[in-house]
């Protein structure tokens, strides 16, 4: 049976709940899925709940320790964040968009990015993602930010997820809609 491990990830520092065969401790860097594409996270802790081994392959679950080339990579996301942000900004000054960039996040994963939005969450998210796509190369995982931020678990389900507290995605969030950062966030 899978162990399950506490998982700290992305920029708002969402923290989940991951499978893993693997024995890891406090602080190892690992490669996970999550709804929101292949990204880097951090061991914070073994959950001491037990929870049932993902039935589906594309569920969140911890793929491995990362390695010196993922660890590379993330630099490399995290080096191009600037400039990824100006090119998905001049994509939306080409429209009328109601919702404002906040931050992007690049992934593990070379065409997927991460776009934290202010703005309504019941939107058809299509056009803007064929524009990114067309335009940029880049597939995009929607999410939002600031007060009442969380999805409601359709939205979650309709966007490929993201990880949204109480969902199974495998994340709560730390401070971004999710309560204090741990007390309003319910076992997965």
């Amino acid at each position: 049976m899978d162990r399950a491990y506490y998982v700290r990830y992305g920029l708002p520092r969402h923290v989940g709940v991951f499978p893993s065969p693997q024995v890891l401790g406090r602080g190892d860097s690992v490669v996970i899925r999550t709804g929101r594409g292949t990204e880097l996270g951090e061991v914070l802790t073994e959950a001491v709940d037990s929870i049932q081994p993902p039935q589906v392959d594309s569920s969140p679950r911890i793929l491995r320790a990362a390695s010196g080339l993922d660890l590379d990579a993330s630099r490399r996301a995290i080096s191009s964040q600037d400039k990824l942000f100006d090119a998905f900004r001049n994509v939306f000054d080409e429209a009328v968009w109601p919702l404002q960039i906040v931050d992007v996040e690049p992934l593990l994963e070379a065409d997927r990015t991460v776009l934290y939005y202010l703005g309504p969450h019941r939107l058809d998210f299509g056009g803007l993602r064929e524009a990114f796509r067309s335009k940029l190369g880049v597939e995009v995982a929607f999410e939002p930010v600031g007060k009442d931020a969380e999805p409601l678990p359709d939205e979650v389900e309709a966007e490929g997820g993201g990880g949204s507290c109480g969902s199974s995605e495998g994340g709560c969030g730390s401070g971004g809609g999710c309560g204090d950062g741990g007390g309003g966030c319910s076992s997965h």
